[in-house]
């Protein structure tokens, strides 16, 4: 997955993109959240059939914080060909992302 683990933020919608080069025919990209799959993707594959690259856009809660995002790419001509990239989610709420500023006063700390 492109960009590396980062932290997320509960309820805000973000794309996250998976690619896979190489397969022979085109790999089948798979999104999952531990054992579900999520069905929340776009996959486009390149005009030759080497690249495949899948946009999940996700929109995590709070609850999806310490769980796994998984992107599977796999050739489904080979069995066992499966290729996985994995996240561990860490996911923020929404009032820990935004501090109102009607709770400062000058010369708190933050």
């Amino acid at each position: 997955m492109e960009g590396g683990p980062r932290p997320m933020s509960a309820e805000k919608p973000v794309d996250i993109v998976c690619k896979s080069a190489g397969s022979k025919p085109p790999a089948i990209i798979s999104w999952w959240m531990g054992t579900s799959r999520l069905k929340h993707n776009k996959d486009t594959v390149s005009a030759d059939g080497n690249f495949t690259s899948s946009v999940l856009t996700f929109r995590p809660s709070i609850e999806d914080n310490g769980r796994q995002l998984t992107c599977r790419a796999e050739n489904p001509l080979i069995a066992g060909s499966a290729l996985d990239d994995t996240w561990d989610l860490e996911i923020h709420s929404y009032l820990e992302d935004e501090v109102p500023a009607t709770l400062l006063h000058n010369n708190d700390r933050v």
